[in-house]
């Protein structure tokens, strides 16, 4: 069954929800878990968006892209990730919501996701429409204050390093 992009960004809300409170889907068969470009303290991988995110909501879609290698004990954790996506307008350093064509990753096509200021929550899916997995994705590798300040110039926040951890489920959850 395909679903639309509107249902998709409920079930990413739904999750981002659920994740706050502490709760997690887990799946009945062990899942993999990587990293994405990257760690923390040594972020690898790039993000870029125009035009740049400002703190005011923008009234345009903006591009974005996302790259990095993915690593971790699985097999399923090599390659290079990439998210080629649109964030929709009234997304803001704040609050953003978008939907990308994922490339690099097989068994994955495309993902939805929230920001919520630098940090953003998306999900997964297959070709088919199925949750394939999740990330949690930080592109506030520069700090705080500078990403702040790069969101309220006048090119707004444009980009820079990334880094997240990825979880893809077992085939049919």
């Amino acid at each position: 069954m395909k679903i639309s992009l509107l249902a998709r960004m409920v079930i990413v809300g739904t999750f981002s929800l659920a994740a706050s409170f502490g709760a997690s889907a887990a799946p009945s068969r062990q899942a993999a878990v990587c990293t994405w470009g990257g760690t923390e303290l040594h972020p690898t991988g790039t993000f870029q968006v125009s035009p740049g995110v400002h703190t005011a909501p923008s009234g345009v879609p903006m591009q974005f892209s996302v790259q990095g290698d993915l690593a971790g004990p699985s097999p399923r954790c090599t390659g290079n990730m990439t998210l080629d996506g649109v964030l929709l307008p009234g997304s803001s350093c704040s609050l953003n919501i978008g939907y990308a064509d994922v490339g690099g990753l097989r068994g994955v096509a495309s993902d939805t996701n929230v920001g919520v200021t630098f940090y953003i929550r998306g999900t997964l899916f297959a070709r088919d429409g199925t949750i394939a997995g999740s990330y949690d994705d930080s592109v506030l590798s520069n700090g705080v204050t500078e990403s702040i300040d790069r969101c309220n110039s006048k090119a707004g926040f444009t980009g820079g390093p990334h880094w997240a951890t990825v979880t893809l489920y077992p085939a049919g959850v």
